[in-house]
C-alpha cells in the first residue's frame, strides 16, 4: 500500500506540474507528441493499482530494464513505476540517445516517489554483469539482433521480456480513398518527427493508383515548411524531406524490379511481392535512409 501511495504522489506531481515535465520532454519531442505522452502516462498510472490487483503478479526480488530511446516518460511509468508494485528493486539503463533527459526526469520523479528505482549510469557490459545477470526479470527494448545477444548471456530461469521492431506496412488498394490515405500516411509517419516505432516504414500501393498517390503525397509534403516545436503552434521541420526528391527515382526503380519479377511463376506471385518488398527495404536503407529525415519507400503491387 505504501508503494501505491508513492505512485499516487507521482501521479499528482505529473498533473500539478505538467508544464515542468513538458519542458523536459519537448527538448527532444514535438509539443503534440509530448502532450499525448503526458496524457497516456497519467491515464496508465491511474489504473496501475487495479491492474496489479487484477492480475496479481508474484513478488519478485529484482528487475533490470534497458530503457527505449523514445516515449521516455510513458516507458518510465510502464517499465519502472508500475512494476515497483511487485518488484523489490529495479535497475535501469537509459538509451544513450536520451540519457541526459531520462536522468533529469528520473531525478525529479525520484524525489517525489522515493521508490527503489535506480539509474545505473554505467556501460552496457557493467550493467549486464551487475544488474542483468542477477535479476529475476530482464526487459529489453531494441533490435532483435541485440536482444539475441543479451538472451545468450542470461539464465534460463530468468523472465526475459523483449520489445522489438519490424516492418509496419501501409497498404493502399485500387479502391482506396487517396485523400484519406495520404492524410493518414503523413499523420502517422511524421508523428513526433518520425520518432515513433509504430509509424509505417513501407507503403504498398496498387499499381492502378500508384501515380495518383505519389503525386498527391508529394504535393501534400511540399506544403509542409516547419515542424512542431515546444509551442502549441504547428511549424514544420526541415521536412521538405529529401526523400521527396528521391520518390521518382524510387518509383522508376520499383517498376524495373516488377518487370523482372514478372518472369516468376504466377503461382509464386505472393511470395514474389514479399521478396521484392524485403529487397526494397535493404535498397532504401542504403540509398535513402542516410540522406533523409523520413524513412519511407513505396512498393507497388498488381492484382
Amino acid at each position: 500500500m505504501k508503494r501505491h501511495e508513492s505512485i499516487q504522489k507521482c501521479l499528482n506531481y505529473l498533473i500539478e506540474n505538467r508544464q515542468e515535465v513538458m519542458d523536459i520532454l519537448t527538448q527532444f519531442s514535438s509539443y503534440r507528441a509530448a502532450n499525448a505522452e503526458m496524457d497516456s502516462t497519467i491515464s496508465t498510472l491511474q489504473g496501475a493499482l487495479q491492474e496489479v490487483q487484477t492480475y496479481q503478479p508474484d513478488w519478485q526480488r529484482s528487475m533490470a530494464v534497458f530503457m527505449p530511446s523514445n516515449v521516455v516518460l510513458y516507458s518510465y511509468a510502464l517499465y519502472l513505476l508500475i512494476p515497483s508494485l511487485y518488484v523489490e528493486n529495479i535497475d535501469f539503463r537509459p538509451s544513450s540517445h536520451v540519457n541526459e533527459y531520462v536522468s533529469l526526469l528520473h531525478e525529479k520523479l525520484q524525489a517525489v516517489h522515493g521508490l527503489p528505482i535506480y539509474n545505473r549510469k554505467v556501460s552496457q557490459k557493467v550493467f549486464m554483469e551487475n544488474s542483468v545477470i542477477p535479476a529475476d526479470i530482464v526487459v529489453f527494448t531494441g533490435s532483435y539482433t541485440n536482444a539475441e545477444k543479451i538472451k545468450k548471456q542470461i539464465r534460463k530461469e530468468q523472465l526475459y521480456i523483449f520489445y522489438g521492431q519490424g516492418i509496419n506496412p501501409f497498404i493502399i488498394g485500387p479502391d482506396a480513398d487517396l485523400e484519406l490515405a495520404v492524410t493518414d500516411v503523413i499523420r502517422m509517419r511524421l508523428y513526433n518527427s518520425g520518432q515513433d516505432c509504430l509509424g509505417p516504414d513501407i507503403i504498398l500501393v496498387h499499381q492502378d493508383v500508384r501515380e495518383s498517390f505519389k503525386d498527391l503525397l508529394i504535393k501534400r509534403l511540399d506544403q509542409l515548411e516547419e515542424t512542431m516545436t515546444r509551442t502549441q503552434t504547428i511549424h514544420l521541420f526541415s521536412i521538405k524531406i529529401r526523400c521527396i526528391r528521391f520518390l521518382n527515382t524510387l518509383i522508376r526503380t520499383i517498376s524495373l524490379l516488377f518487370t523482372a519479377a514478372a518472369l516468376i511463376s504466377v503461382r509464386k506471385r505472393w511470395s514474389q511481392r514479399l521478396y521484392i518488398a524485403n529487397w526494397m527495404r535493404i535498397w532504401k536503407l542504403s540509398s535513402i535512409f542516410h540522406q533523409s529525415s523520413m524513412w519511407l519507400s513505396i512498393v507497388t503491387t498488381s492484382s
